[in-house]
């Protein structure tokens, strides 16, 4: 099972300190540590099979910096 930012019913977010931090990242991913999906298999095997087969591209944004 493979689980997206799409398949969260309501609102993609986590109040982390305000309510902002989506639950999975959604079109953009804001900092390295940002879960993108989640997988899942009762067959440790298989689970790491499903692992092996993702490949994630990022495509580098332009820093923001605020004063």
């Amino acid at each position: 099972m493979t689980v997206t930012a799409q398949d969260i019913p309501g609102r993609n977010c986590i109040a982390l300190i305000l309510d902002d931090q989506p639950c999975l990242a959604d079109g953009m991913v804001n900092h390295p540590e940002e879960a993108i999906l989640l997988l899942a298999h009762s067959d440790p095997y298989l689970l790491r099979k499903a692992m092996d087969g993702v490949r994630i591209e990022y495509e580098p944004q332009a820093p923001c910096f605020f004063d």
